[in-house]
């Protein structure tokens, strides 16, 4: 017996004039599947979302910029629970952690804010609802209590923090003054940190 095999063609609007369209992903309920698109001239990046069975494509997440989006700089992870994304965006001039719902495709809060710069992000715990990540800039984050106090500290200087879900509780973990590189055991409870 042949299997009859139903062709479905979405429409390319949301990812037109591309530069890039990333591999599709496909989510673990195989209904359907995340891709993203990168606008020829770098104006425009998209999260879409594509249904396996009709055909629609909707976006989850747009960034525009009149002048560059800063594609190499976006961060993405998909909660387990398929309902939720972390990202990261230079939407209001820094590079700040956002999470979305994914169900409404809206904004559900902005988890990092201020004058720095997230640089990397190391680890999503989702079961304690913590984002571990490194930053730099010239607001005194290294004091928690007080994050809008200034320090003389050079700007250009990585830093570890964790911070909840929520957008509060932020914990420098790296809080000597100096450049930082650190390395996170497995179940996150320690850090090597070298720094000068």
């Amino acid at each position: 017996e042949v299997a009859t095999v139903e062709v479905v063609e979405p429409s390319t609007e949301l990812f037109h004039h591309q530069y890039e369209v990333s591999a599709p992903r496909c989510d673990d309920n195989s209904q359907t599947v995340t891709f993203t698109f990168n606008e020829r001239g770098h104006h425009t990046y998209r999260l879409l979302e594509l249904s396996a069975e009709t055909g629609q494509v909707r976006t989850l997440i747009e960034e525009t910029n009149e002048k560059y989006v800063n594609y190499n700089r976006l961060y993405r992870h998909d909660f387990d629970d398929g309902r939720r994304i972390l990202w990261t965006s230079e939407r209001d001039g820094h590079n700040h952690i956002y999470l979305y719902d994914r169900q409404t495709a809206r904004l559900i809060r902005q988890v990092t804010k201020g004058d720095f710069y997230v640089r990397e992000i190391q680890r999503v715990d989702e079961k304690q609802g913590l984002v571990y990540f490194s930053a730099n800039g010239p607001t005194g984050l290294r004091d928690s209590d007080k994050p809008s106090a200034k320090t003389e500290e050079d700007p250009y200087l990585i830093h570890y923090y964790k911070i909840g879900f929520d957008g509060k509780h932020l914990v420098c973990l790296t809080p000597e003054e100096g450049h930082h590189r650190a390395t996170y055991t497995d179940d996150m409870a320690y850090l090597l940190d070298t720094y000068s």
